[in-house]
């Protein structure tokens, strides 16, 4: 035992090689790593060097997905490694199937990792692991699974004192929050994560950035002043940013305090970026200036352009919805098959336990038999004929009791196949009907009804066109003047409601947490108004009525499409 816990001894250099790379020295790790000959190792500091190999790449940003020793390294360590060895070799391979896509397996892995890591002193590793989680839940749109695993990291990281790792943290749960539609909460989490930014005064661009987001959710929920009063601290700090969020926030800013000069100015920077989300959103800036100061080259241009981008985004969002939604099939396959073993682990601990005291119960009756039959025995010398007599009961006992225990086994065998039928019905009837499917269906029923909705030639129905109501809002538009009266909405309902009795009750039951404002653009949008002409009514900019049917697509579809397609399932009901 002493001279193979001796074999197993980590080598001296990769040992350094190891802490060099928690250090962040990853050009001094490589360069020690280059002078260990992996030959020479024997077969436990092997696997370690190629660990340390993979360790290394991933910690200099080169491509791991490739990697094809990850397997035997952690069949290795589940055999021989330490607790700190093997919780490495389960994040790295979470490391390797995350870049190489499978999302179940790297989930799988980095729960490993987690559970192999029990002493108090890996917490710092622990919240990296919870983090990587957490962030594949979000890029899964799986909102709900990523906020536990956040909040885990969090809790991890403020027990060992990791700052930065805490306000990066703090900053991705607040965008989960605003996913969830958890307003209160993702502004708490920002927040605290400010608070932490302002202490790294090595690093700004992390104030910004959450800056940022800040402002943006005060937008989206038409808290003006309170985006303003913050801007006056970002304008500041990101004067000589021209990142594509810093300069959208800026927009957004000066749209919503009318100064469209300075807005235009950067929508010109903005539509130069890289990012086909960032091009989109300059040209729909670029494209309402035109309209409004009449320049029609300028507006068939930009229109060519935004359509392009639309396009593009369309055909990617396209792809990425079916990554994510057969990640999110993998992983929902990948639980039901854990729980159908623990089901099966179960079942054969059940049965062992029952022929355990079955096999006890069968001793305890020979043990009380063979008794019986000694003291039969001691009798016997006394009275032969009495003892015949015993015998002749004994045995006639000796029967009865094993035509009992018979009987309860074939009846307790009879008992276990019934569980077993019942059992595979219900897995059958799971199998019949699976979610996939049945959110499959309404999709493509939906799809259906859309792809026969022509949003230009749809025509509104004369008797809402011809109501006082729709009327009165039309004039009120010609004075540039929004609904404040809450009676005319309920009109405006009202008459809706007698030309589409089903429309509002359609929307409610395929979302029921829509809000006033959600129905009310909606409702507009069913009598054909344009997001224009909508921002005045209910009191938003346009920008806002786009990021309103943007956020409603993904409600009730579960994509972020664009906003026409909203319009045109508004259209359908």
């Amino acid at each position: 035992m002493l001279l193979a816990g001796c074999g197993r001894s980590v080598d001296s250099r990769l040992a350094s090689v190891n802490a060099l790379c928690d250090s962040n020295e990853v050009d001094s790790a490589m360069t020690v790593l280059r002078g260990v000959c992996r030959d020479s190792l024997d077969e436990h500091n092997r696997h370690y060097y190629d660990l340390m190999s993979i360790k290394i790449r991933d910690k200099a940003y080169q491509d791991i997905a490739t990697d094809t020793v990850i397997t035997d390294i952690i069949d290795y360590f589940e055999r021989n490694g330490s607790e700190s060895e093997l919780g490495d070799a389960y994040y790295y391979g979470g490391r390797v199937r995350r870049e190489q896509g499978d999302a179940p397996q790297a989930l799988d892995y980095f729960q490993k990792s987690l559970d192999a890591l029990q002493s108090p002193e890996y917490l710092y590793r622990k919240g990296k692991i919870a983090s990587q989680m957490g962030q594949i839940f979000l890029e899964l749109y799986m909102f709900e699974q990523a906020k536990p695993k956040f909040q885990e990291a969090i809790a991890y990281q403020t027990a060992c004192g990791d700052s930065v790792g805490l306000m990066l943290n703090l900053r991705s749960l607040g965008d989960v929050y605003c996913n969830l539609n958890k307003t209160d909460s993702a502004l708490y989490s920002f927040n605290r994560a400010l608070m932490l930014s302002q202490q790294d005064y090595k690093n700004i661009n992390r104030e910004i950035d959450i800056r940022s987001s800040i402002i943006d959710l005060y937008i989206s929920q038409g808290e003006y002043e309170k985006a303003r009063k913050e801007f006056e601290i970002f304008d500041t700090l990101s004067n000589h940013s021209i990142k594509d969020y810093v300069l959208s926030t800026k927009i957004n800013v000066h749209i919503i305090n009318k100064d469209y000069s300075k807005a235009i100015r950067l929508v010109q920077e903005l539509k130069e970026s890289q990012s086909l989300n960032s091009k989109e959103f300059a040209y729909s800036i670029l494209l309402d200036y035109s309209k409004e100061i009449g320049n029609k080259d300028s507006v068939y241009y930009y229109a060519t352009a935004h359509k392009q981008c639309i396009d593009s985004l369309n055909s990617q969002m396209s792809s990425n919805a079916i990554i994510h939604q057969n990640s999110f099939y993998n992983y929902s396959q990948k639980e039901k098959e854990n729980y159908k073993l623990k089901e099966q682990k179960n079942k054969v601990i059940t049965n062992s336990l029952i022929v355990i005291i079955l096999f006890f119960i069968a001793i305890i009756f020979v043990i009380h038999i063979n008794r019986a039959i000694r003291k039969k025995n001691v009798c016997l010398i006394k009275e032969v004929q009495e003892l015949d007599y015993e015998n002749e009961n004994l045995k006639l006992e000796k029967e009865d009791l094993l035509s009992v225990q018979e009987k309860m086994r074939i009846e307790l065998l009879q008992q276990l196949d019934k569980v077993k039928l019942l059992e595979k019905n219900i897995e059958t009837l799971k199998e019949n009907v699976t979610e996939v499917e049945l959110y499959g269906e309404i999709t493509n029923l939906i799809k259906e009804r859309i792809s026969n909705i022509d949003s230009e030639t749809y025509v509104v129905d004369y008797k809402i066109t011809s109501s006082d109501t729709y009327i009165k809002i039309r004039k009120g538009l010609e004075q540039n003047k929004g609904v404040s009266n809450d009676n005319i909405w309920i009109e405006l309902d009202n008459v809706v409601k007698e030309v589409y009795p089903n429309f509002k009750s359609q929307l409610f039951y395929l979302y029921s947490r829509l809000n006033t404002l959600e129905y009310r653009v909606c409702l507009l949008l069913k009598c054909k108004f344009t997001p224009k002409e909508i921002a005045i009514l209910v009191f938003r900019d346009k920008s806002s009525i786009s990021n309103i049917r943007v956020r409603l697509n993904y409600k009730f579809f579960g994509v972020k499409g664009v906003p026409s397609d909203f319009d045109k399932f508004i259209l359908s009901l």
